[in-house]
């Protein structure tokens, strides 16, 4: 785990341009992407949660495994929480229509949550 999050982290640092600083990526972010990191955290205090109860569920992303240790779970999250907004930083500087992968990614982000709270995570 800790292999491909590290291959991820330095290809997200390679690709982020000297220009790029987090500044400039996390202030003009539409009002959908603080949506969807809203909800990021509330699914990695889901998974945190099974992180620590390991005998009553089990993890279903597979880049986490079924049993991911809690320090796994903050990594990945804080890993994909910057990346989902260099994404949509990157779609806006080029013109790309933002919305569209805003609107698909906090669709998938509400079923996972619900789905949490479905399998008895509150």
């Amino acid at each position: 785990m800790y292999k491909l999050l590290f291959i991820f982290l330095f290809l997200l640092c390679t690709s982020i341009s000297k220009a790029d600083t987090l500044e400039e990526i996390f202030s003009g972010l539409p009002k959908e992407e603080w949506v969807w990191q809203s909800l990021h955290a509330i699914d990695m205090a889901q998974t945190i949660k099974i992180a620590k109860n390991p005998d009553k569920f089990r993890e279903l992303n597979p880049l986490l495994g079924k049993h991911p240790s809690t320090s796994e779970v903050i990594a990945f999250s804080v890993a994909t929480s910057v990346a989902h907004a260099y994404i949509t930083y990157k779609l806006q500087e080029a013109g790309l229509p933002v919305k569209v992968f805003e609107y698909i990614t906090i669709g998938y982000k509400g079923i996972t949550i619900k789905k949490n709270i479905d399998a008895g995570l509150h």
